[in-house]
């Protein structure tokens, strides 16, 4: 867990965004074995499988305490990928909120902290890509923990 993630879940402060104009390319990541590579095109760095799903989650800007909806293209047990149109900066904390459906049609509506890994802008529109990171979902939101492993395991068998 980044140091300011780890002060900011123990305290009150607050985290500022960047504007627009402050944005950079997705990081370059180094796998397992130690090459370097671009953070959308080599998944074999991650820790736990990363499941296609459509679906929103509500994002809370810490520093702004102003809500956007994000569109949600995978989830994984330490994150999730997707679309949006805000200006998020790397190394911000949000609070995420997601709704989503188990199988047996079982919604789930769960909440935790996330920090923004990466927010790359697409082109000249305003989509922007990004990669957030869960922290310690299991000791922090062990139902949400046992709903994504739920949905790991059953996306493993289909």
């Amino acid at each position: 867990m980044s140091q300011g993630l780890k002060e900011l879940s123990h305290s009150k402060e607050n985290v500022t965004g960047a504007s627009i104009k402050e944005w950079s390319p997705a990081p370059k990541l180094r796998d397992r074995f130690g090459q370097t590579t671009d953070s959308n095109e080599d998944e074999c760095y991650r820790s736990y499988l990363r499941i296609p799903i459509v679906t929103t989650a509500h994002v809370t800007s810490r520093g702004h305490h102003i809500t956007a909806k994000v569109i949600v293209r995978d989830i994984s047990i330490d994150g999730m990928g997707g679309y949006t149109i805000c200006p998020y900066q790397k190394g911000e904390v949000i609070r995420v909120k997601l709704k989503f459906t188990l199988p047996q049609n079982r919604v789930v509506e769960e909440s935790i902290l996330a920090e923004v890994r990466w927010a790359t802008k697409v082109d000249q529109r305003e989509k922007v890509f990004f990669g957030f990171r869960f922290y310690d979902v299991q000791e922090k939101n062990p139902k949400l923990f046992t709903y994504l492993k739920e949905l790991e395991d059953h996306f493993l068998t289909a």
